[in-house]
């Protein structure tokens, strides 16, 4: 077993994208999107562990991997506003994420659909349930192993599934929300 943080991301209101702009349409968004996800993994030494479409799960192993795994939820969040205004970017709308963070011991498989864990497992549901569009969640051991400077900007705790968790304060996703293209809808507010 090994130490790993993960993030668990979703396009919010998928299923209405769908709708609006098609299947091929959205393939191309997927394509983009995921381009867009292998960067700022990069530069946090993260990898997709597991990929679905619409979203997945990210992973960061080795040293200081909390840490690192919070800051690109960050990034990612706070970096999105440019990929919603990118030419290359299909939809004429704001596509926005959900994301959380958790942390602990995970069973490697080169399969990576054979790992069951209660990492994944928690980690998606608080993604799913607990945590709204433009935020990040992040569990319990994730407050315990981040540097208070990034904890910061994170809220009061909450409790999921029994467990303690934190969400940041406002959506991290909205810089150009006014940009032609970025108009604000139900699905994304």
């Amino acid at each position: 077993t090994y130490s790993v943080s993960v993030i668990s991301v979703d396009i919010v209101q998928n299923s209405v994208l769908v709708r609006e702009h098609g299947t091929r349409t959205m393939e191309k968004l997927y394509f983009l999107l995921r381009r867009f996800l292998d960067r700022k993994l990069a530069d946090y030494d993260g990898r997709v562990w597991n990929w679905a479409g619409d979203g997945g799960i990210l992973a960061f192993a080795f040293a200081d991997n909390v840490n690192r795994a919070v800051k690109c939820a960050i990034d990612i969040q706070t970096s999105l506003p440019l990929f919603n205004i990118s030419p290359e970017n299909p939809v004429n709308r704001r596509v926005a994420l959900r994301t959380a963070v958790d942390t602990g011991r995970v069973r490697f498989y080169s399969d990576t659909g054979r790992i069951v864990s209660d990492v994944i497992n928690y980690v998606a549901h608080l993604e799913k349930a607990a945590t709204e569009p433009g935020r990040i969640s992040i569990s319990e051991r994730v407050i315990n192993g981040t540097d208070p400077k990034i904890l910061s900007i994170f809220g009061d705790e909450g409790h999921f599934e029994g467990f303690p968790y934190r969400t940041t304060t406002r959506r991290l996703d909205l810089l150009f929300a006014d940009a032609e293209g970025c108009e604000e809808d139900e699905a994304t507010a």
